[in-house]
């Protein structure tokens, strides 16, 4: 007999799912984006982890006073996309803006009384201790007041702390009895030792003049006369004895270098009538002394005084020029003989000032609203090399009303430029306006600002036909030789 085995499919075996495999759980790679600050400002994101391919944007936004500048990697725009495929580090860098140095004129007023003796330059420095002076004569004792002052973040002075005074008259040893006790002074460098010596002109002289009537201030029956001081040079409160003659006006000395031998002249374009002389100049003698005037007759005024002068070449023909101011502009060009001059007369062809100061001043009877150039400033505007002359104009009888204009030189001559951006017309202002250029945003060219600003940190202009008299604060920001009217990005 046979017997035969076979073994049934519930007995095979199925080695099918021997191997096994298992879906993958593994997270998405992220990668790390830090972003930091350097200077004054701000940036949409500080970063954090983000999955791999992730695209951040990134804005960098500077804090007032301050331009962003770029990222940490060189790249420029303020907005950018950074693609997240590795760990990223990324700065961006703000640089605060170049404001010049500039100072809170009501608040100065407010302690002093009057406003500063002005000066050149981003720091007046009077006593090296690294922080800006100001310095005027107070207009209730009559004393050559020191000021200083700390500026805030946009350069600006706000307040004002008295470091020193000098009674010059006292220390020039006139009797108060006889004097107002008011003067006029500017500060140069004449012994170039790095401190400036004070050149005070002395005004306030009485004596019995018949011809003149300002008042018998002496009780004697006879009506008295403005006498015209002379001029004095004190340092660290010593008078420095030179031969001067009386000036007749405040505000007509002015430093200058006019032989170009490195050491201050001063220039007098207002000596007294009695001296006969239309010019005079104080040689400096090379020490820091002024040696005795000379009647410099081959310089033209032909104007009842200059409200303000600049000595510079004008024109880039390689010769410094003369600047002066009143009614009219006038230019003595200077050429390669050092007493020939050329000479311009510009007129004023500008709009005329209207005289009822808003009606919040009682404007000077018999003083005609003729317009008057204040102060000037000379800047290059449009990159040629010639400069161009910024004027504040404004007139004795309100003072309040002003024009602010532009004269450029057309090859031959300075006229008035009406299209460049620096004109305003009929502004009220309180001041005189007294302008200083830079390039506050390194952009290749200079901006121009006031220097004196209001409480607030603005220059306030309003024309006539505002309702109210405080307007927005503005300068003048330079596009490619155009002086653009823009709005203070730091009023407060």
């Amino acid at each position: 007999m046979v017997v035969s085995a076979c073994s049934t499919a519930e007995e095979q075996i199925d080695n099918s799912n021997s191997i096994q495999e298992t879906e993958s759980d593994t997270d998405p790679v992220k990668y790390t984006l830090s972003v930091g600050v350097e200077g004054g400002g701000t940036v949409s994101t500080e970063g954090g982890s983000f999955d791999a391919g992730t695209e951040v944007t990134i804005i960098a936004t500077p804090n007032p006073g301050y331009r962003f500048i770029g990222w940490s990697d060189e790249t420029s725009a303020d907005e950018k996309i950074v693609t997240m495929n590795s760990d990223i580090t990324i700065r961006a860098n703000f640089n605060p803006f170049s404001y010049p140095l500039r100072m809170n004129i009501q608040e100065f007023i407010r302690a002093t009384g009057n406003n500063p003796i002005f000066w050149e330059g981003e720091v007046y420095n009077y006593n090296n201790d690294n922080s800006p002076d100001f310095i005027t004569v107070n207009n209730t004792n009559g004393n050559l007041v020191f000021y200083t002052g700390t500026p805030n973040e946009f350069n600006q002075v706000q307040q004002f702390t008295l470091f020193d005074s000098v009674d010059i008259i006292e220390i020039i040893n006139v009797p108060k009895s006889d004097s107002l006790n008011r003067s006029y002074s500017i500060l140069t460098d004449l012994d170039n030792d790095g401190t400036d010596e004070i050149i005070t002109n002395l005004q306030g002289e009485w004596y019995d003049a018949p011809n003149f009537n300002n008042g018998d201030w002496n009780n004697d029956g006879i009506p008295n006369g403005f006498f015209h001081g002379g001029m004095y040079i004190t340092k660290n409160r010593e008078v420095i004895e030179f031969d001067s003659i009386p000036s007749q006006k405040f505000g007509s000395i002015f430093p200058i270098d006019i032989n170009n031998d490195g050491y201050n002249d001063i220039l007098d374009a207002l000596p007294a009538n009695y001296y006969n002389s239309n010019i005079n100049i104080y040689f400096n003698d090379g020490t820091g002394g002024l040696n005795s005037p000379i009647n410099a007759n081959y310089i033209r005024r032909d104007a009842g005084n200059w409200n303000d002068m600049i000595y510079a070449d004008i024109n880039n023909d390689g010769y410094k020029d003369l600047v002066g101011v009143w009614k009219f502009l006038e230019i003595n060009y200077g050429t390669a003989n050092p007493e020939i001059y050329n000479y311009e007369k510009v007129e004023y062809t500008g709009p005329s000032i209207e005289n009822d100061c808003l009606g919040l001043y009682q404007t000077l009877s018999n003083n005609p609203n003729i317009p008057q150039h204040e102060k000037i400033h000379i800047v290059d505007i449009d990159g040629d090399g010639t400069q161009e002359i910024l004027a504040s104009v404004g007139y004795d009888g309100c003072n309040k009303n002003k024009n602010i204009l532009m004269y450029r030189y057309n090859g031959s001559s300075y006229t008035l430029d009406t299209e460049s951006g620096f004109y305003i017309e009929n502004y009220y202002t309180g001041n005189t306006l007294k302008f200083i250029s830079k390039d506050y945003d390194e952009d290749g060219d200079q901006d121009i600002f006031t220097l004196f600003f209001y409480d607030g940190g603005c220059n306030y202009f309003s024309q006539l036909n505002y309702e109210g008299i405080l307007g927005n604060g503005f300068f003048w920001r330079n596009d490619n030789g155009v002086l653009v009217q823009t709005e203070y990005e730091f009023c407060l």
